[in-house]
């Protein structure tokens, strides 16, 4: 899992360049009023179980549309995974916050995808899922310095 995570934590840099390449050049922004200002929110939803224990996927989306960000880059998000009901997490969370979204899954979980995801109010004109790559014989507690570039 350890192996998992620094996949995960590989791909925040890119998704978030890319964003701010998108939010910097489009074209539907250049007539728009410019502001100095973007608000990113980095979130770990742990599949949508709270530090209480319990699942509840509204109070995730509550808690992103109270901070009013710009882009979020969520971690930890599952996608028709058994232990969280089988919900398209990401899809659920656009729904409920009003923002576009975006998955690129890490891994197979429970029958489902278990990955990364990230909302946004801005214009997503391309997307592309790039998997950094891992070894399997990795020691569990061991990490090793990897970076996308974008």
């Amino acid at each position: 899992m350890k192996n998992q995570y620094c996949y995960q934590c590989s791909l925040i840099p890119l998704i978030l360049g890319l964003l701010l390449i998108t939010f910097c050049t489009a074209p539907e922004l250049h007539g728009a009023e410019k502001s100095n200002k973007l608000r990113v929110l980095c979130y770990n939803i742990h599949y949508g179980q709270g530090m209480d224990g319990k699942y509840n996927i509204k109070r995730l989306a509550e808690a992103i549309k109270a901070t009013n960000p710009d882009i979020v880059a969520l971690q930890e998000v599952d996608v028709h995974v058994k232990r969280s009901g089988r919900v398209h997490e990401a899809k659920e969370l656009s729904k409920l916050t009003g923002m576009k979204v975006r998955f690129g899954p890490t891994q197979h979980y429970e029958g489902g995808l278990f990955g990364n995801a990230v909302l946004t109010n801005l214009p997503i004109l391309d997307v592309h899922i790039q998997p950094l790559p891992y070894t399997e014989s990795t020691p569990e507690r061991t990490t090793y310095p990897r970076a996308a570039i974008a």
